[in-house]
């Protein structure tokens, strides 16, 4: 019983509804026309199918190719802008800004919805397992431009979550509702999104037939050792000289933002093992919405010394 409500509760409420689906594969399409069908393409959770209700953002990644530079590709940016401006609100079926950024042009409709149009130079490589190509797009905090493979990510979270009868992108959709809770809670909550992507990922891919159930509360139980040291590489990377992670925030987490995310963990965890002895489907909602609100006693992290040593023990130590 526990796996069917879990299902359907991810479905009904946390899951994109049909009306936003539609409405950005409206917005997509008549984008997608007007810069050229060949010439940009969707990335991010949404393209990935893990985003969760509502979908605030869209990411697009606008191609230069044909020996393009990262330096013709930002110099275009400003012309881009002016063009999306001047012409495409006659292609376009809703209202909206156009605003430069340093690393984009976003596009903000009337309400909390934007598309973020992102300069993405082929740098003519391609991974040598999926044969994706491999991309250059712009740091958005540094500015530095870095190895993407969009692509190769998308294919891989298909790929795991068909395996896996739809539970992988289900059970990375709860624990990114649960982690909009906590930053609702704490905006400083560090634990990142596309991490989560990753963790489950491999989850599914160690454990053949695990259901959705088990995969959440095993999230929750590897918490300390998934924050040990970063090691999930960068399939942009790979074929690279350099290591690069795309979990290498971890490495640079204060011992208390490092226990916070442990401490709520584990304060959720506890709720989900409650779910395993609920009798009845109201009982499962009940504590499923209590994770949500990420709710419940939590130490105080705030005091703790960053010099302090992190010691959790588990597989991932090395």
């Amino acid at each position: 019983m526990k796996n069917e409500v879990l299902k359907n509760y991810i479905i009904n409420n946390i899951s994109p509804r049909t009306t936003q689906r539609d409405r950005i594969k409206k917005l997509y399409g008549e984008l997608k026309l007007y810069l050229g069908d060949d010439l940009c393409f969707q990335t991010g959770s949404y393209a990935r199918f893990t985003a969760i209700r509502p979908v605030n953002d869209l990411d697009v990644f606008y191609i230069f190719s044909d020996g393009a530079t990262t330096s013709n590709a930002l110099k275009a940016l400003p012309e881009l802008a002016k063009k999306l401006e001047n012409e495409f609100p006659q292609e376009c079926s809703e209202n909206f800004s156009v605003e430069l950024q340093t690393h984009s042009v976003k596009l903000q409709f009337d309400d909390d919805f934007s598309i973020d149009v992102v300069p993405a130079v082929d740098i003519g490589k391609v991974t040598s397992d999926l044969n994706t190509p491999i991309y250059v797009v712009p740091d958005k905090k540094t500015l530095e431009w870095k190895n993407s493979d969009p692509k190769g990510y998308r294919e891989i979270t298909k790929q795991t979550d068909e395996a896996s009868e739809g539970s992988l992108r289900r059970a990375i959709r709860f624990v990114k509702s649960w982690r909009k809770g906590c930053k609702d809670r704490d905006d400083d909550f560090k634990l990142k999104s596309f991490h989560i992507e990753q963790i489950f990922i491999e989850i599914f891919q160690e454990n053949d037939g695990i259901e959705l159930f088990d995969a959440i509360k095993l999230f929750y139980s590897e918490i300390p050792n998934n924050l040990l040291s970063a090691r999930f590489e960068d399939r942009a990377y790979v074929e690279e000289s350099e290591d690069v992670f795309i979990d290498e925030y971890v490495n640079e987490l204060s011992l208390a933002e490092r226990n916070q995310i442990i401490n709520w963990s584990s304060s959720q965890l506890t709720k989900i093992k409650a779910i395993e002895s609920a009798e009845t489907e109201e009982g499962i909602i009940k504590i499923i919405e209590d994770i949500m609100s990420c709710s419940g006693e939590v130490k105080d992290t705030t005091s703790a010394k960053t010099g302090d040593s992190f010691r959790p023990s588990g597989q991932h130590s090395t």
